[in-house]
């Protein structure tokens, strides 16, 4: 992640660059975002452009900052943005896929508040308008659900969409890191099952994808993961 984060930041520098460095600033946010790197997150947002006569730009940028707001608690502020980007949506040449953020960060909203049943309403929604799409940029709805599905001890939805992940080819590539935490999560739920073999497979599974992995970004994960696997295989 390191030699990854070191590139992007290295292109988005090169003035001659030709590609869109709003895209690369997306990529590098994304990781920030799924990693915890709320300080790098924010820093990397002040720096996107907006371009006020494309709504879906805009969408993009103002989605990126709610998910921010809401990763530090700020659900107020998340509010004010998800609803500025429920108004562009109606504008939006691209509708399918504004609506499709905005119904997965309505997801998120609901959960933090509290309200369980309208969070599974809106990842329901957001999940359904993924269907068709180009399965690059899916990860991350699979994701979060699986998630929510997991906090929820809902633990077959859970495993079904991470299940999904495993199974995203071009996810693996664009999203390993998501792919790599999805077998980490199934080890989670395999042994609240008491599925210890399962179990044990699914966090070898983790450790082999990420064991050489900057500890900044996965050092928690693979810390776990050798405790885990310490206190199955030492069962009788």
């Amino acid at each position: 992640f390191k030699e990854y984060e070191t590139q992007i930041k290295k292109e988005i520098s090169d003035e001659s660059f030709l590609g869109s460095k709003n895209e690369l600033r997306y990529q590098l946010s994304s990781i920030y975002l799924f990693s915890g790197f709320n300080k790098k997150l924010n820093l990397e947002l002040e720096n996107l452009t907006v371009f006020e006569n494309f709504p879906t730009e805009k969408i993009f940028v103002m989605s990126f900052k709610a998910y921010y707001e809401l990763s530090i608690g700020n659900l107020k502020g998340s509010e004010v943005l998800i609803k500025k980007i429920e108004n562009l949506a109606e504008v939006s040449f691209f509708k399918k896929l504004s609506h499709r953020i905005l119904f997965h960060l309505k997801a998120l909203l609901q959960e933090k508040r509290g309200n369980y049943k309208d969070a599974e309403f809106f990842f329901q929604k957001s999940l359904k308008s993924i269907e068709r799409l180009d399965d690059r940029f899916v990860t991350p709805y699979f994701y979060n659900s699986a998630l929510f599905y997991y906090r929820q001890e809902n633990y077959e939805k859970a495993e079904d969409l991470l299940k999904h992940i495993q199974k995203l080819s071009f996810g693996r590539l664009y999203r390993g890191d998501l792919y790599a935490k999805s077998f980490y999560y199934m080890g989670k739920i395999y042994q609240k099952k008491g599925w210890r073999g399962k179990a044990i497979e699914s966090y070898e599974n983790f450790f082999s994808i990420w064991k050489d992995g900057d500890p900044d970004f996965v050092g928690k994960y693979i810390e776990d993961t050798k405790e885990q696997l310490r206190i199955l295989k030492n069962k009788i």
